[in-house]
């Protein structure tokens, strides 16, 4: 990689399910961050590092902004206000089909005492007719924020987008290795990954509830299998159950879906070890977040 390139660093705000996660993916060319059409589904930052020839760009999923008053929405919130302190630019991530609510005043208000660059992107554009759409960019009337319009999940509106903030950022020495796609270790991506078809699978309040932490994580060369034990903590005994199913069988697909998803990721065999454990109301408790990593 040259030495001069274009550097940066990019943050990814806005409500849950807004489309950040599905666009960092499609940024990177990797999958990252998790995605499901609950929310809470990002719990940190998540970062995903794009590289090419000519740029090293740091984006940042975060937390879908919520106003719930837990701990861990309390450091869920902390995780959005760190990275707002750090960027060079900021995307605002907005369903266009989604209508106009309190967390968008909020992002609104706080996103215009920015003193970094703010660019609203409109996803989900083919959800939304042409006079509601226009009705929505009447809002920013006043604003300088450039209005880009976008499907997170169509790779030639992405690569525009690339194209564009790429021209934005100024020229300096890249920071990472040209191999990197993410700051974040294998270790945490597989607890992400687990945690994934947890959302898929459950229902009611019971993933919000589950926290998955990797005791073992042990390497070898293909074509041996990467060994990988971990404990999925539940908040209460009953979900424990529903959590293992009868027989086994929920834990079981829960299991052999992440699997699939980590050996995508790593290109290599994976075998994979999952246990049920309660930690009684653990969002509430900050001894149970601290120990899952949900600390500031």
């Amino acid at each position: 990689m040259p030495n001069n390139v274009h550097v940066g660093s990019v943050a990814l705000i806005g409500k849950p399910n807004a489309g950040k996660s599905t666009l960092l993916n499609h940024l990177i060319g990797e999958k990252i961050s998790i995605i499901s059409a609950r929310p809470q589904t990002t719990r940190t930052l998540i970062s995903g590092i794009y590289q090419d020839a000519n740029a090293q760009i740091v984006f940042y999923d975060t937390p879908g902004v919520n106003l719930g008053k837990n701990l861990l929405s309390q450091f869920m919130m902390q995780e959005v206000e760190k990275v707002l302190k750090t960027v060079d630019f900021v995307f605002w991530i907005l369903d266009a089909s989604e209508s106009w609510d309190p967390i968008m005043d909020y992002l609104f208000f706080r996103l215009n005492t920015m003193t970094v660059p703010v660019w609203v992107i409109l996803n989900k554009i083919d959800l939304i007719p042409e006079q509601p759409l226009q009705v929505l960019k009447h809002r920013f009337l006043k604003k300088t924020w450039p209005l880009i319009e976008i499907q997170a999940n169509q790779p030639d509106q992405v690569e525009r987008l690339l194209h564009r903030i790429k021209s934005q950022l100024p020229l300096g020495i890249p920071q990472w290795d040209s191999q990197l796609f993410t700051e974040m270790t294998l270790k945490q991506l597989a607890e992400e990954l687990i945690r994934e078809p947890c959302l898929m699978y459950l229902r009611d309040e019971i993933p919000y509830g589950i926290a998955v932490q990797v005791e073992t994580f042990k390497e070898a060369p293909p074509p041996s299998p990467v060994i990988i034990e971990a404990i999925l903590y539940v908040e209460k005994e009953s979900h424990r159950g529903i959590l293992i199913g009868a027989q086994g069988q929920q834990l079981k697909s829960i299991g052999a879906q992440a699997r699939i998803s980590i050996e995508k990721l790593l290109n290599q065999k994976v075998f994979l070890k999952l246990w049920v454990k309660v930690a009684r109301n653990w969002r509430k408790n900050p001894v149970f977040l601290k120990k899952f990593g949900y600390h500031s």
